[in-house]
């Protein structure tokens, strides 16, 4: 074989593979109003929140629906307008109760443990409007108020830890972040994810053009678009998956070779390749 055909026919290869990672995710379930949040606590359960159902959705591996808690209202087991969703290692749930000015706490089981809301821990704001949500390596609930547009630190049990205005060059949040003592901020605006350190100074930045949400495990930030997922850590910087489009694509997580992505209306799963 010449030198031309031989690089032909790894164009060919190259064609081919490129293809063939653009794979086509499974659908899971297709019977939501308006996902806003998707956590992937383990290969037996997914948890979506729902904004406009205002319920958090608790669905096993194959898409089955296991439990299904709240409505719109302002009781307990009730949401209005629910943001964002977290959860601890030790499987406590945080809900992001925008509307109702709180952040609701249940447990594995789904039992409600308490909420956190205004009070004068929190400076005696005239509100407090949780918007998104993130779960550190130590169980600790960071907090975005997109009122007051700082970020709060609160403990397990909701104890305030900590709190700290947005640095100036952030110009939006779109979605936040922790891994260790680092804070991810996505800035759809700036087109960048910041770094900043747990009390809020600014570290670092990384490229995020057309990124829709962000997820951050072991030391590495992970960028979700259209149609792939990658990482930084560091300077390093490696495409994950590749997948076909997916209509209105807004949120995802990831365990052990399975990825779930999450449009306003459905669930999607996909296999990647584990590194070694």
């Amino acid at each position: 074989m010449n030198k031309w055909a031989l690089i032909g026919f790894l164009c060919f290869l190259s064609v081919i593979n490129a293809h063939a990672q653009n794979a086509s995710p499974l659908i899971l379930s297709s019977a939501f109003e308006d996902v806003v949040a998707v956590e992937f606590v383990s290969h037996q359960t997914i948890l979506v929140l729902d904004q406009k159902d205002h319920q958090i959705i608790e669905l096993d591996g194959s898409g089955k629906v296991i439990d299904r808690i709240g409505n719109k209202g302002s009781g307990s087991y009730q949401f209005n307008t629910p943001s964002d969703l977290a959860s601890t290692t030790g499987l406590k749930r945080f809900v992001a109760d925008h509307g109702n000015q709180r952040i609701q706490l249940f447990d594995k089981r789904g039992q409600l443990l308490g909420s956190i809301t205004n009070n004068a821990s929190i400076n005696d704001l005239p509100s407090f409007s949780p918007a998104l949500l993130s779960v550190n390596n130590f169980g600790e609930v960071i907090a975005y108020d997109s009122d007051a547009k700082r970020i709060l630190k609160f403990s397990e049990n909701g104890a305030l830890l900590d709190h700290f205005s947005l640095p100036k060059g952030i110009k939006s949040v779109d979605d936040i972040e922790t891994s260790g003592a680092k804070l991810y901020i996505l800035d759809k605006e700036a087109k960048v994810v910041h770094e900043l350190t747990e009390n809020g100074l600014l570290v670092s930045f990384y490229p995020a053009e057309n990124t829709l949400a962000i997820r951050a495990k072991d030391d590495r930030i992970y960028l979700l678009k259209d149609t792939l997922v990658e990482y930084f850590q560091g300077s390093n910087r490696k495409v994950i998956s590749t997948f076909s489009k997916i209509p209105e694509l807004r949120a995802f997580d990831f365990h052990k070779g399975i990825l779930i992505l999450a449009s306003k209306n459905a669930l999607y799963r996909l296999n990647y390749e584990l590194e070694d």
